[in-house]
């Protein structure tokens, strides 16, 4: 032992024996004291170039959409569309029917996300002379608030098969043969996993930061639903779900539609309901609550959760350019503080002061609300010298003009998310279905970068003041008496409640 001791420490002498055996016990030999800085004054990162470091040409330059992708849009009748995307990546078209709902959220989203993923399995289970589809293992359903998507990738010859077929999963009796207790048990254990992952905090945060009576908060986790589900109301829910939808069939392919194949596509598309129950937008009354604090009591816990954002004002005008302000506000807030370890946060907070392992950023723009959210998770000790930082960030974000090179990084992550965006199939029309969701077309797009190539320091502290001038919604989940002192001491004008 002493041997391996002298060896480790580097000490010869004997007479430290026992003080090496100390620094042992205590963690070793590098006994380095982490410090923390309890509070200060925010500080920003530098994009200074470094010297000697390669050139690389800046992608700003080409801000323009791919002037080949225009997607060809037909009208097959009032609520029925047909979208042919150009730049398809293989031999096989990807054909999607998608469902939109764009002024009301669909009802048990969640239970219409597994009910579809079964059905998906069950029709490759059951691939027979009945559905000669040998591209049927590629179902693949994506459920949305506001849109649900049903996919396969065909040859050409199948494509308008593979339509049949998805129309076919849209009717009364296709979950008939689908195993309810399996789906109610899967949908059971979502529930204990978001328990286990502390998902009460994010069920309080919806609540907050859209208002308890907003339509989102009871569109999913409707537990009594699942409890008692059964064929015939998962039959009423799906029926619910057709009855409030239009029809968008979109196709990625680079060959035009034969007219004959677009009149037994104008055909097939009849057999979908049209809306019964198409509502009217729902108004957006959510109104902020000034310097409140809720914090979810979380006895023994380790760690304090922090979400705190915005809940941006919907535009009024149906113009695009006035349509996109709250997308391009939300976007640039989430990416400017929170963009990972190139934003603000992140370095200021993680990487100067190690208050956090991670702190980002994200917009959900959504066509019945728009959230600008900021979230992350710090030591208990931490808690309050954790939330003042990120409040004096939103604070010096409306007062002090931004350096050019910080803009010039901002736009290129900008631009190089969005080419990552455009040369990935998936994602691209993920995004197309998402401006569909919110009656807008892909030059929604182009409009959006358009403003960001006319972003300067200027028209970045406008856009913090106009959405940082009041304070932050903000939800909290940690051990309440253990932060309780440091929250009061480090922001003395905030009530704290504990819903």
């Amino acid at each position: 032992m002493r041997t391996f001791v002298v060896k480790l420490c580097g000490i010869k002498s004997g007479l430290l024996l026992s003080v090496c055996l100390i620094l042992l016990i205590c963690g070793g030999c590098q006994q380095t004291k982490m410090t923390f800085t309890q509070v200060q004054s925010p500080v920003t990162p530098s994009f200074k170039p470094l010297i000697n470091a390669p050139k690389i040409e800046s992608s700003s330059d080409s801000s323009q959409v791919e002037p080949h992708f225009a997607p060809q849009v037909s009208v097959l009748a009032p609520f029925h569309h047909l979208h042919i995307l150009p730049g398809r990546l293989s031999a096989l078209n990807r054909i999607h029917l998608v469902a939109i709902s764009p002024n009301q959220p669909y009802q048990d989203a969640d239970i219409l996300v597994k009910a579809f993923h079964e059905k998906g399995l069950w029709l490759a289970n059951k691939a027979s002379a009945k559905t000669p589809l040998n591209c049927i293992e590629s179902f693949k359903p994506q459920v949305n608030l506001h849109s649900i998507t049903l996919t396969l990738a065909c040859p050409d010859n199948q494509l308008e098969t593979a339509l049949s077929l998805l129309i076919d999963t849209w009717s009364a009796d296709s979950f008939s043969d689908l195993d309810i207790a399996k789906l109610s048990r899967q949908l059971a254990l979502d529930k204990h996993i978001n328990a286990f992952n502390g998902n009460e905090i994010e069920k309080l945060w919806a609540e907050k930061i859209l208002g308890k009576n907003h339509p989102y908060n009871s569109a999913l986790n409707n537990e009594s639903q699942q409890k008692t589900l059964t064929h015939k109301s998962l039959e009423q829910i799906t029926h619910q779900a057709a009855n409030q939808s239009q029809w968008h069939l979109i196709i990625e392919r680079d060959a035009p539609i034969e007219p004959q194949q677009k009149t037994v596509i104008t055909a097939q598309m009849k057999r979908l309901p049209v809306p019964s129950n198409f509502s009217k937008p729902k108004q957006d009354n959510f109104k902020p609550y000034g310097k409140t604090l809720y914090v979810i009591d979380a006895p023994g816990s380790v760690q304090t959760q922090v979400r705190l954002g915005y809940h941006l004002p919907l535009q009024v005008d149906d113009s695009h350019s006035d349509q996109m302000d709250s997308t391009f506000n939300c976007e640039l807030l989430s990416r400017w503080l929170g963009r990972s370890f190139s934003g603000r946060l992140y370095y200021d907070l993680r990487e100067r002061r190690g208050l956090t392992y991670g702190i980002y950023g994200r917009c959900f723009d959504n066509p019945m609300a728009t959230i600008l959210k900021y979230y992350g998770s710090t030591q208990l000790q931490h808690t309050g010298a954790f939330i003042k930082g990120i409040l004096d960030h939103l604070q010096l974000a409306q007062t002090e003009l931004a350096e050019n090179d910080e803009i010039k990084a901002l736009a290129d992550y900008y631009q190089n998310q969005f080419n990552l965006m455009f040369d990935d199939p998936a994602h691209r029309t993920a995004r197309y279905i998402q401006l569909l969701s919110k009656h807008q077309e892909w030059q929604a797009i182009v409009n959006q970068q358009a403003q960001w190539q006319q972003l300067n320091p200027l028209i970045l502290k406008q856009t913090a003041q106009q959405v940082f001038n009041a304070p932050p919604v903000m939800v909290i989940r940690g051990d309440l008496d253990k932060i309780t002192p440091d929250l009061q001491d480090k922001l003395p004008d905030w009530q704290i409640i504990t819903p």
